[in-house]
């Protein structure tokens, strides 16, 4: 015989049976009242989904819901007039209520075009720029610079002197994205202002400078990467390096050659790679971007008399597709090829041990290697190692190369 339950059960799944029955009728009128298709406009993007009764009363719905908002951002309560900018400005609001490419009733059909709700909301926002409240400030930042009207590019100027710190990175975010030269003097002039530009903002002032692509950035550009030169954190020359090569202009060459340097400081420091970028690897990519220009000053860089910048354009070189930089390599590979290093090591000359480790570095081999190691000279035998960790090679001590390959340091004149 089945057991029977007990009464206060009996009572719940009646409730919840009424509940489930509510709860479609509900739904069942909501979506009789718009009609057998989608309910929502951030839905609606077929006119043969919605009748052109439905889309008017869509956008009256919503102009209602956006001038509720309107109503709290004149609150005398700060975080009620918070809230009301948070709602503007974020994107479900804005993708729903907002929408600038959205269908609208014209005439007796359908075409694409402004929602009439997306000036209601942008004007509301203009206002909420000049809050006392420096959050209802940076939602109201935020919400333009989504909405995409030109009418807001004033307005986001203006914020770049704001006082508070996170207004002033989100409008200097903002700018670029408007691609309006306007833009360019007010961005260059916070950029100068270092006390009032965190790390961020900097980076967020490159980012729209690179956008507009005007060469009047170039110099404030080149003179904030100089700023990044005792800078652990690459970050910030990144993206400064990121705008110059967007803008293309042959003012920025020699500055980016000068951080190539860099890549040949960390390969003879370091036995494994950094996974971060380093400053001189952005400028090697930036080169290649700005590209033809580039090629003759990496050329003349060839015959610095520093091995790492020398080794550094070659490295730079190697990335063109160029007759002139093959031939410029060409030359720079033979030359080095050329050096007699037994014979530099057995005439011991002070100084030489720098173009002979270039030699090992470029064109050299393992018994080359041995030879340095086994030269009695402490620099050339710390190079030999490094070159020996480099290819997971390891020389044990004192070991003797064939004796084609003897050659001790200073003895020619012995």
């Amino acid at each position: 015989m089945p057991r029977l339950k007990p009464s206060h059960v009996l009572q719940i799944e009646h409730w919840i049976v009424v509940g489930s029955m509510v709860c479609f009728c509900a739904f069942e009128a909501a979506s009789a009242a718009l009609g057998p298709s989608q309910t929502t406009k951030a839905q609606a993007t077929e006119p043969s989904k919605l009748t052109k009764e439905q889309i008017k009363r869509l956008n009256e719905q919503e102009i209602k819901r956006v001038k509720e908002f309107g109503k709290e951002l004149r609150s005398e309560h700060t975080d009620v007039r918070r809230g009301a900018a948070g709602e503007l400005s974020n994107c479900s609001t804005l993708h729903e209520y907002c929408i600038d490419d959205y269908l609208v009733v014209h005439g007796d059909g359908y075409q694409r075009g402004r929602d009439p709700v997306v000036d209601l909301a942008a004007d509301l926002l203009l206002g909420a720029v000049i809050d006392p409240d420096a959050r209802v400030r940076a939602s109201a930042a935020k919400g333009l610079d989504r909405i995409g009207d030109s009418r807001v590019i004033d307005p986001l100027m203006t914020l770049l002197r704001d006082p508070d710190e996170e207004v002033r990175e989100i409008a200097a975010r903002a700018l670029g994205s408007f691609r309006d030269p306007r833009a360019v003097e007010p961005l260059i002039g916070l950029l100068n202002r270092t006390e009032d530009c965190s790390r961020a903002c900097v980076c967020y002032i490159a980012s729209s400078l690179g956008e507009l692509k005007d060469q009047r950035a170039v110099e404030p550009l080149i003179a904030a990467l100089k700023e990044t030169d005792n800078d652990q954190n690459d970050e910030v020359a990144e993206s400064v390096i990121r705008a110059l090569k967007e803008i293309g202009d042959p003012r920025a060459i020699r500055p980016l050659i000068a951080l190539l340097r860099e890549m040949g400081q960390q390969e003879r420091s370091e036995y494994s790679i950094n996974p971060r970028h380093s400053r001189g690897e952005s400028a090697l990519w930036a080169l290649r971007g700005i590209g033809s220009p580039s090629i003759e000053p990496l050329i003349a860089a060839l015959d610095s008399p520093d091995y790492i910048d020398r080794e550094s354009a070659a490295v730079a070189l190697g990335e063109y597709l160029d007759a002139r930089a093959f031939s410029a390599l060409l030359a720079y590979r033979k030359r080095l090829a050329e050096i007699n290093y037994k014979g530099l090591i057995m005439r011991g000359e002070s100084g030489s041990e720098t173009r002979l480790i270039e030699a090992l570095d470029v064109v050299g081999d393992e018994n080359m290697a041995l030879a340095f190691a086994n030269s009695g000279n402490s620099k050339l035998g710390v190079a030999a190692d490094l070159w020996a960790r480099k290819r997971g090679l390891e020389f044990k001590a004192n070991q003797v190369p064939s004796p084609s390959h003897y050659s001790h340091w200073g003895t020619r004149d012995q």
